[in-house]
């Protein structure tokens, strides 16, 4: 059995990144022996690496960036409107403004901090997998 990796999110992936069958199954086979070599030592950051370093495009695909969610207040507001809100929200809270810092540990590719970037704060994003980095990056040079 593997963990965060189920079938339908290989599928996802495949659909996503158009993955070959043979991409799939090396895929999964990598994840399945980092894994158990994750519950033998206890380290756990080379099986959560590997996955994230596939699964962000997925979730940049298809939640938009963000893999939390938030209730549209309004019956016409979207589900990006809504996050919107909920991550002004939380600038809010912290007081976010111009020298102001805040770290965003397990930024992911950095959704909540593109919405935030306008706060003027110095906005620093810590993340495990290095393609997340080069996507958030990537993102922020078109935002």
């Amino acid at each position: 059995m593997r963990s965060g990796c189920g079938d339908s999110e290989v599928r996802a992936l495949a659909k996503a990144d158009e993955l070959t069958r043979s991409q799939e199954t090396e895929f999964a086979e990598e994840h399945d022996r980092l894994f158990a070599e994750a519950k033998k030592s206890g380290d756990h950051l080379a099986v959560t690496s590997h996955y994230y370093s596939v699964m962000s495009a997925v979730i940049d695909e298809y939640f938009g960036g963000n893999f939390h969610f938030a209730p549209p207040k309004k019956a016409n507001m979207t589900l990006n409107d809504a996050l919107l809100d909920l991550h002004r929200k939380i600038g809010e809270k912290l007081g976010l403004k111009e020298g102001k810092s805040c770290v965003d540990i397990g930024c992911g590719i950095g959704g909540v901090m593109r919405d935030l970037a306008v706060t003027g704060a110095d906005l620093t994003g810590i993340t495990i997998a290095a393609n997340e980095v080069e996507i958030g990056g990537l993102a922020l040079l078109t935002h």
